[in-house]
């Protein structure tokens, strides 16, 4: 605690973050649902748990966090598929219609565009307006979904870079739709999950 004018200021640091909502969980649970701290009533900063209840409600939330992780890597891996992530064909088709159609919506709108793809910059297309400067990182699907593969040095490319705009084209074969994220702080509209490592050995 610290002083805060005639009161004093509690910091609370928190031990573990599991980011599930309560309400699923009590719906899942009669012993949740009876816990006197979560029955309706206006909302408060904290809440009186004892050990039991809290040793309840934690093992529930672990136990759906490791349920709603496996759903979200099973909803990343479909989302591969559907963005051209198969055969290094079906990618290829996938990735070029995505470009060519970006490449021409920002064209029709009087931008210079020329294509950076083959160079390690994070980004697909430079277009130029006059004094006006895009770094467009494209992105592709088959199907409606807006969920897309990330590599690292894109991701760092977009929180970084003022300049940065990732351009989503969803059904790109059927009825193609444009999503533009702008900028930096457009990464935190986003929910980014890893769904793979590269590892190897520790040196002893």
């Amino acid at each position: 605690m610290r002083p805060l004018g005639g009161y004093l200021d509690l910091i609370l640091e928190p031990l573990e973050e599991l980011r599930v909502k309560v309400r699923p969980l009590k719906r899942s649970s009669r012993a949740i649902a009876r816990i006197p701290a979560l029955q309706p009533g206006p909302i408060r900063t904290l809440y009186t748990l004892s050990s039991s209840e809290a040793d309840r409600l934690l093992r529930a939330a672990r136990a759906r966090y490791k349920v709603d992780l496996q759903t979200a890597t099973e909803e990343a891996q479909e989302a591969m598929a559907g963005g051209g992530f198969g055969s290094a064909e079906e990618n290829r088709r996938v990735e070029q219609a995505a470009v060519a159609y970006v490449r021409k919506y920002f064209r029709d709108y009087g931008w210079a565009v020329r294509d950076v793809s083959s160079t390690p910059c994070g980004y697909d297309l430079e277009c130029r307006r006059r004094r006006d400067l895009l770094h467009v990182e494209v992105k592709g699907t088959r199907s409606s979904g807006q969920k897309f593969i990330l590599t690292r040095n894109e991701a760092e490319t977009w929180k970084c870079d003022k300049h940065f705009r990732l351009a989503l084209v969803t059904s790109v074969f059927d009825r193609p739709n444009l999503f533009q994220f702008r900028g930096p702080n457009s990464f935190a509209k986003i929910e980014a999950r890893p769904i793979a490592f590269v590892c190897g050995a520790k040196r002893v």
